[in-house]
């Protein structure tokens, strides 16, 4: 015969199962439904594609080496679009506002170019007036829709310094990334057709400056070959320069020194290993005077 106790757990146990039957009734009620929607979303999903892979097709290029590239990647990277930061986007219009009447030099980009204060750009570039249109964070896309305006054609820059194609990094392969900066340079030359346009490469970044490489170095890659032949364009690696030789040294060696705390930093970056001080600027502005000294 069985205790008082196991009689009072009885109504316990049949409780516990009965509750497990319902959640399995609920289930077998609620599934159908819960398929048909998601199959619903799924066929509207492949239908607004379909719909929209007759203009994604259309985007290509030529000069990339498998000519293939993730059409809808393209679309992010070439697609004029305002900064999506209130600050940044009234720092724009600032910028236009306040645009001089002439500039022997113009830099163009995101937050690497915004940094080249007037102070390194006067040290960089004496006697030269340096207008700087860069903002931070700014994309290709960001780029293109800023360049967009007619006013800047009242200016006769002899050079162009573009920086460009970082802030993709995050997001965009590089084939997207490498047809963004070429539409930028290809603005560029339009806006201002006798000028000549310095690009330089994407720099490392990253604790060991290999951050994203990958992609980055790709990106470069398909960009030098793009613009090999043209005139009014020159390419600039700062790799080994600017990360003061750790870009190019052993990863294994890099990787053992900072276990111990023994790696030395580079003083050309700051703290984030991103942006660059007044040495990493001026490692810069050395490229640029060494690939197209301005007259």
């Amino acid at each position: 015969m069985p205790t008082v106790l196991e009689c009072r757990q009885v109504p316990a146990v049949a409780k516990f199962f009965f509750h497990i039957a319902r959640g399995l009734r609920l289930s077998l009620l609620v599934l159908p439904t819960l398929m048909g929607t998601m199959s619903f979303q799924g066929a509207t999903y492949a239908q607004d594609n379909e719909e929209g892979s007759d203009e994604a097709a259309e985007v290509s290029s030529s000069w990339l080496p498998s000519g293939e590239c993730d059409p809808y990647g393209v679309l992010v990277t070439t697609t004029p679009i305002p900064p999506q930061q209130l600050a940044r986007l009234k720092l724009y219009y600032n910028q236009m506002a306040n645009l001089p009447t002439d500039a022997d030099i113009v830099i163009v980009g995101d937050s690497q170019a915004a940094r080249f204060t007037d102070a390194y750009a006067q040290a960089a570039f004496p006697n030269k007036k340096v207008l700087n249109l860069g903002v931070g964070g700014d994309r290709t896309q960001m780029t293109l829709w800023r360049l967009r305006h007619d006013e800047l054609g009242a200016l006769s820059p002899s050079l162009v310094v573009l920086l460009s194609g970082g802030p993709n990094l995050t997001d965009s392969p590089a084939c997207a990334i490498s047809h963004g900066i070429i539409a930028i340079v290809e603005r560029l030359h339009a806006i201002w057709p006798e000028t000549h346009i310095l690009k330089i490469d994407i720099t490392p970044r990253g604790s060991d400056f290999r951050s994203r490489d990958s992609v980055r170095t790709e990106a470069n890659l398909e960009v030098r070959a793009a613009l090999k032949n043209s005139p009014h364009v020159t390419n600039v690696n700062i790799d080994d320069a600017l990360t003061c030789g750790f870009y190019t040294s052993p990863r294994q060696t890099f990787f053992l020194l900072d276990w111990f705390g023994w790696a030395p930093k580079c003083d050309n970056y700051i703290s984030d290993n991103l942006h660059w001080t007044e040495k990493g600027y001026a490692v810069v502005a050395e490229a640029v005077n060494a690939n197209y000294p301005p007259q």
